[in-house]
């Protein structure tokens, strides 16, 4: 987990950002811009982290909910994590997941991102 946040770090301080399935496809992937806009939160432009990704913000909450879950669980002997990693979804939340998925594909796709 530490290397992870190290790498994000080093990337969202820096501008290289390279897509393996845009270099080889020359498609944008539905997690296009992600970095970007991780980026752009972390320096508090919102509108712009909206426009790299539709989904920059909401995942970025998650991981940071995730994150902070993780901290709490190791360092107040909680349980949150092993709690959550029993749950399931129901087909209707299936089936809108996928549905954001594709619509946040598709609006990589016609912006070009």
């Amino acid at each position: 987990m530490a290397l992870g946040l190290l790498l994000f770090a080093g990337l969202a301080l820096t501008d290289i950002y390279v897509c393996p399935i845009k270099a080889i496809f020359h498609l944008p992937c539905p997690g296009c811009g992600l970095t970007r806009g991780f980026s752009a939160i972390l320096h508090f432009h919102l509108l712009d982290a909206i426009h790299y990704n539709l989904l920059s913000i909401p995942l970025f909450l998650t991981l940071g909910i995730a994150t902070m879950s993780t901290l709490s669980d190791l360092l107040l002997k909680t349980k949150f994590i092993d709690q959550m990693k029993g749950y399931r979804f129901t087909r209707f939340q299936i089936i809108n997941l996928i549905m954001i998925f594709a619509l946040n594909w598709s609006m990589n796709i016609l912006r070009g991102i």
